[in-house]
């Protein structure tokens, strides 16, 4: 999919949303349960009108980030499961994703926040 092409959050959060219910709906209802909360969350965001743009963006990014690491994620699911239950692997995504666009660059938790939009979410 071009990204350049999206034209709305919704239109955004389909892929996501379509593979998310295939993967997790039926044997994972915490997994999809903690999906939907990221979506709504998502849309409540984009939504909001006022309020501090850095402050939305930073939230987003968050947000994506949740959604990227439960999507890359779902391939090694089974095999997750059998070393940690949803809960733990909630907690594990929500922890990872404050240094998650550090790590996509090669970088660790421990390296220094870069200067730049994509790091607003980061800890």
């Amino acid at each position: 999919m071009n990204l350049s092409n999206i034209q709305s959050s919704e239109e955004y959060l389909k892929h996501y949303r379509e593979f998310m219910e295939n993967c997790f709906s039926i044997n994972y209802p915490l997994l999809a349960s903690f999906y939907k909360e990221l979506h709504h969350r998502f849309l409540e965001v984009v939504s909001q009108k006022d309020g501090p743009v850095f402050e939305q963006l930073q939230e987003l990014l968050g947000i994506d980030a949740q959604l990227q690491i439960l999507y890359e994620m779902a391939e090694c699911i089974e095999s997750l499961k059998l070393e940690m239950n949803e809960e733990k692997i909630i907690e594990m995504i929500k922890r990872d994703s404050f240094s998650f666009y550090r790590e996509r660059i090669g970088l660790t938790k421990k390296d220094p926040i870069p200067r730049g939009l994509i790091y607003l979410s980061e800890k």
